[in-house]
């Protein structure tokens, strides 16, 4: 037997297994879709005995929520193995086209001239193929689907009419999304079919490659870097270092306004909404912003450690990561809208002006870059084609104002209690018979002028934060240095931002010349990633040393304003105008000896206590009848820290690489603190010879 005739056995046992398991399929598909008209036929019998004015049966109302999940099961399975039919379907095509090639020429049958053998797939697709025909099967098989979605849908929607706001909000949206993405399977098995087994193989064909041993420790990862999970679970950790503002907002308002701190379910209320604002709005408005941005942080120099979106580059087909990170977003809000079931936390008093803040701020966020994009032209060589200058400074502008954001809603929201009863409005009616439970309003219990100082000092701390972080990111785009001149990708054009923030340090910066140009000095490579950008290099004009005057100045007003003394008053005006200028000093010291540093910090140090100190002396409620409690003391003196924090954020940018902003993975860092628990209760000796 020769090698041609061991092909076609192969092929024809292939075909001839496959046929055999598209029989078994048909069984399995008639028998689930008889299991769906039954669960759905005793769904709407349980629906009947539980509602109307006399219900025959009583169950609580989770239960009966619940119960749709079963019929909802099978329709799963059911769409699950539909796909693996279209996806058997191609594959036996395939191999009919492939044995009728290893047949003699025009294997054709003698009553059908155009009716070749092996073809008996290809008749029975072009019979019932949902993706184009207008033969009779194909609007029967439409017709069978429309049904089961109707009744499941129906009977879930009349049943959710009578149950609470909050269970019948969480029904909608879970079965809601469940359905979508049957129906998105479904289009994407029939009518997109075609596309959908083309794209399955290439993915079969790069699993084929890897081998299915597990690797090795120590071995070098083929994983393309961040996994999807873990971005879909918290898209951005390293931003929830800004995650302490609202909190301090919250601590601002129990400093100058104590009796807040008494207020009924203050403190649950203060966890819950800073826990809605940071990990759940917050990380819904950085995917959508990740969405947006995708083709341009897959190109960015320091993707890997950005961790956006993580893209498999080899793969053309985005739509089902953006899918996911969609449904991600949408998880997300509905959590936080959820979180309005709790009494102290209110839809209209709470949720709605976060959502207005943070998203009306984003929509002008993404205008700006969008504005960026937009003016940006590639180029190989002369000057870069880019967005006007003013659009950068305002990118920079808004993205700061994300810092007093959050301080005023810490003030503003945790102080604001509703009326504690249901103030969403949306019910079981048309909208316009809706009827608006409570009116929007915040509280502010603070005066215009203290919200104006500490709306200024978190402004600037958000500048200082953002702008050299933006430097040292445009930094990541240098590739090559010629003893003179350091030339960055022609593709940091995409964010003129950077570049802007970039050209502010001392050093000479450039564009990459054309591959084809002759360099006229010899071309040293450059790793911008580990390279310390600020260190000792920064213009006095640069917005970052602006940034840091500024904080320093209104840190100063703001422990005053906390104390509630007037910083006219001698004493707290030298204290404050010591703590400014040394922090000013620090940040021109550009002598590199440990002992000086260690003087200024020292120095720094005291002129903030000193100013506290004085604050605290000089202020009006200390010295008052009622004195404030331990408890108000205290916090006032943690928050006379805002002196300090600037020139020390502003010294740790100085000196770091953007290498060195890397936050570690969530798991590394819950694995670490796990080893050195162990490492503490076993003893080192036992933790060394267990390998931990």
């Amino acid at each position: 037997m020769n090698g041609s005739d061991r092909y076609l056995d192969v092929l024809l046992a292939d075909y001839t297994s496959a046929r055999d398991d598209e029989r078994e399929l048909l069984n399995q598909q008639t028998t689930l879709f008889g299991a769906v008209v039954a669960t759905l036929t005793l769904l709407g019998a349980l629906v009947a005995s539980i509602s109307g004015e006399k219900p025959t049966l009583q169950m609580p109302d989770w239960i009966s929520a619940a119960a749709p999940l079963v019929p909802l099961a099978l329709i799963c399975l059911l769409q699950i193995v539909g796909s693996q039919a279209a996806v058997r379907s191609f594959y036996i095509r395939a191999l009919e086209r492939q044995l009728r090639k290893e047949l003699p020429s025009s294997p054709t049958l003698d009553d059908y001239p155009h009716l070749t053998v092996m073809s008996y797939q290809e008749i029975q697709v072009t019979l019932r193929s949902l993706g184009q025909g207008t033969r009779i099967p194909r609007v029967l098989t439409m017709i069978i689907f429309f049904s089961v979605g109707a009744v499941f849908i129906g009977l879930v929607m009349y049943m959710a009419s009578t149950f609470d706001i909050y269970l019948k909000f969480t029904m909608i949206v879970f079965y809601g999304a469940a359905t979508a993405l049957i129906l998105m399977e479904s289009v994407n098995a029939t009518v997109r079919g075609k596309r959908y087994f083309k794209n399955l193989v290439d993915d079969a064909h790069r699993r084929s490659m890897e081998p299915l041993t597990p690797s090795v420790d120590g071995t070098a990862s083929t994983s393309r870097g961040r996994s999807l999970a873990s971005y879909l679970i918290l898209p951005r950790p390293a931003d929830l270092s800004k995650a302490p503002f609202f909190p301090i907002g919250a601590l601002v308002l129990v400093a100058v306004r104590p009796e807040t701190a008494e207020l009924e379910y203050f403190w649950p209320r203060v966890v819950v909404l800073w826990l809605v604002l940071e990990v759940l709005v917050y990380q819904a408005r950085y995917q959508w912003n990740d969405l947006r941005g995708l083709g341009e942080d897959m190109e960015a120099p320091a993707a890997g450690q950005r961790g956006r979106i993580p893209l498999d580059p080899t793969t053309s087909d985005i739509r089902p990561v953006v899918i996911l990170v969609s449904c991600a977003i949408s998880v997300r809000l509905f959590l936080a809208v959820l979180a309005c079931a709790l009494p102290f936390v209110s839809f209209f008093h709470h949720l709605l002006p976060m959502l207005l803040g943070v998203f009306g701020l984003a929509a002008v966020y993404e205008i700006l870059r969008g504005m960026e994009r937009n003016g940006y032209v590639p180029t190989t060589q002369g000057p870069l084609q880019t967005s006007p200058s003013s659009v950068a400074v305002l990118v920079s502008l808004v993205v700061g104002l994300g810092y007093p954001l959050r301080t005023v809603l810490g003030i503003a929201l945790p102080a604001t209690g509703g009326s504690g009863t249901r103030d969403i409005p949306w019910q079981w009616m048309w909208p316009w018979n809706w009827t608006l439970g409570n009116p929007f309003h915040m509280s502010l219990p603070v005066d215009t002028m203290f919200l104006a100082v500490f709306a200024l000092y978190t402004l600037s701390l958000g500048i200082l934060f953002v702008s050299m972080t933006w430097c040292l990111e445009g930094g990541t785009f240098v590739r090559e240095h010629d003893g003179s001149t350091y030339y960055y990708r022609r593709d940091i054009a995409q964010k003129p931002h950077l570049r802007l923030l970039l050209l502010n340090t001392t050093r000479r910066f450039a564009p990459l010349p054309a591959p084809t140009q002759e360099p006229l000095q010899p071309i040293i490579e450059v790793d911008g990633r580990s390279k310390k950008w600020l260190k000792f290099a920064s213009r006095l004009h640069a917005p970052w040393n602006i940034a840091l005057l500024t904080a320093l100045a209104t840190g100063a007003l703001a422990v005053c304003a906390v104390w509630g003394s007037d910083p006219k008053i001698p004493a707290t005006a030298l204290a404050a105008a010591a703590t400014v200028g040394i922090g000013v000093a620090m940040a021109l010291h550009r002598n590199k000896s440990k002992i000086t540093a260690v003087v200024y910090v020292a120095g720094l140090l005291l002129a903030a206590v000193t100013l506290a100190a004085a604050a605290a002396h000089t202020s009006a409620s200390v010295t008052a009848p009622a004195a404030p409690s331990g408890t108000t003391l205290a916090v006032r003196w943690i928050l006379s820290s805002m002196s300090t924090i600037p020139i020390l954020v502003y010294k740790f940018f100085e000196h770091s690489s953007y290498r060195d902003l890397a936050f570690p993975p969530l798991t590394e860092v819950v694995a670490t603190a796990i080893r050195r628990a162990l490492v503490v209760v076993l003893g080192k000796d036992t933790a060394t010879r267990m390998g931990i």
